[in-house]
């Protein structure tokens, strides 16, 4: 690597102390990644929610002390006592409520599993969105790599044309269109390197770190990589089957609609009595004989709201449309998966095609650079047709480093819509 790929790598590894593959980065995202923690919180959250239901069954106690003072007046006597104390306690156990609590608890279980399923939601799509930055990253190092040769040819035929321009073979504007062909491969070399800087920044959320990472480098050709790929081993139906059955974003619908229907059912119990079981002491102090006292109550009190101002009403409405909304959902989420899954599949299947092409446009234009050189050489054509031969090999060579990036991409696009691991086709 020249002189422009070391200054920007030396830039980078300034900042970055570690070099990692794709694992490691997706170890370090799924740690540290701001939406992965936010949601591990919620599931925390609803899993409260689970105590806080549960403690219905569970009896409550409650103790109440005052000081208080009395003057009552009657016909024939009159009480005043400015210091009465008074202790009470007071225990109380539900017996039955017609299922309010029991749905409310199994309620409270279906949104935190559900909160456990946008959790492995959320960690999937970070990790495609982590593949995505990473294959971009190896990307932007090989079209450096592709910008560093565009250079190197280009020096290398300004000094032939320098030669031949001493010897009286070519004309002094041969020159000048060779060092204006290396001026532009110096600039897109320029761009490339800053692409990556780009490339390098997209990493800074997802990883949810300050901390600068240096992504290895893909030492393997890019020749070498295009010609192992290959197609999927099985057709779209099947993945799209999978998708259907495999994605945490149904099964998280499928308990928020089950959580619906107990939520429901415990607001529909709130139209039906409740039966408690309640004990009580109480012991007041009094310097008056008639205040003084103490009592010690146990008893069966069954308790039924007629009328709550349509509170009860209002909250099955509620819990009726949250119902239709997250079935409604659940369906939008269907079409959804089926398209997103349809597209990578497609997507792949392009991208595979696109790159066996472009590995047979790049030896076409690999010999057309190496004639157009010869016949350079022997007088047979101009400086022009030498720069176009040039710039066609370094456009096909790009061209098979996006689509073979692109064709990773669409593998890792297609694990995530379908949750399904890719084979390479290795039986």
């Amino acid at each position: 690597m020249k002189v422009f790929s070391f200054i920007l790598l030396s830039s980078l590894s300034v900042h970055a102390n570690t070099s990692l593959d794709l694992d490691a980065l997706l170890e370090v995202a799924l740690k540290n990644n701001p939406s992965v923690q936010i949601q591990k919180y919620i599931k925390e959250e609803q899993h409260a929610n689970i105590t806080s239901s549960k403690a219905a069954y569970l009896p409550t106690l409650s103790a109440n002390a005052d000081l208080s003072s009395y003057d009552i007046k009657q016909a024939s006597s009159a009480i005043k006592d400015k210091s009465v104390k008074t202790y009470s306690l007071v225990a109380k156990q539900l017996v039955y409520d017609f299922g309010k609590t029991s749905y409310s608890i199994k309620a409270s279980k279906s949104n935190y599993n559900a909160s456990n399923e946008k959790v492995l939601s959320i960690v999937s799509k970070v990790s495609f969105d982590v593949k995505k930055a990473y294959f971009s990253i190896l990307k932007n190092y090989e079209l450096i790599k592709v910008a560093q040769q565009s250079v190197d040819i280009d020096m290398q035929q300004l000094y032939r044309i320098q030669e031949y321009v001493n010897a009286g073979i070519k004309s002094k504007i041969d020159i000048s269109n060779a060092k204006l062909s290396l001026s532009t491969s110096k600039l897109d070399l320029i761009k490339a390197n800053f692409a990556l800087k780009q490339a390098y920044n997209s990493l800074i959320s997802l990883l949810g770190t300050k901390e600068r990472y240096l992504i290895k480098e893909e030492k393997r050709d890019i020749k070498d990589l295009s010609k192992k790929i290959a197609p999927p081993l099985q057709n779209l139906e099947y993945y799209l089957s999978q998708g259907l059955k495999n994605r945490y974003e149904l099964k998280m619908y499928e308990y928020l609609i089950q959580g619906n229907k107990e939520a429901l059912s415990s607001t529909n119990a709130e139209f039906f009595p409740k039966l408690n079981l309640k004990a009580s002491y109480n012991n007041t102090l009094s310097h008056e004989q008639s205040l003084d006292k103490e009592q010690n109550i146990v008893g069966l009190y069954l308790s039924w709201d007629f009328f709550t101002g349509f509170s009860s009403k209002a909250s099955v409405l509620k819990n009726k449309s949250a119902l239709n909304q997250n079935k409604e959902k659940k369906v939008q989420e269907e079409l959804k998966i089926q398209e997103n899954i349809s597209a990578a599949y497609i997507s792949l299947l392009e991208n595979y095609e696109s790159t066996k092409l472009s590995l047979e446009s790049l030896a076409l234009a690999k010999d057309n650079l190496y004639l157009s050189q010869e016949r350079y050489k022997n007088g047979l054509n101009d400086i022009y047709e030498l720069n176009t031969s040039k710039v066609q090999f370094t456009k096909a060579l790009s061209s098979l480093v996006d689509i073979y990036y692109s064709y990773e991409i669409s593998i890792a696009n297609l694990e995530y819509t379908s949750s399904v691991r890719y084979n390479r086709g290795q039986k």
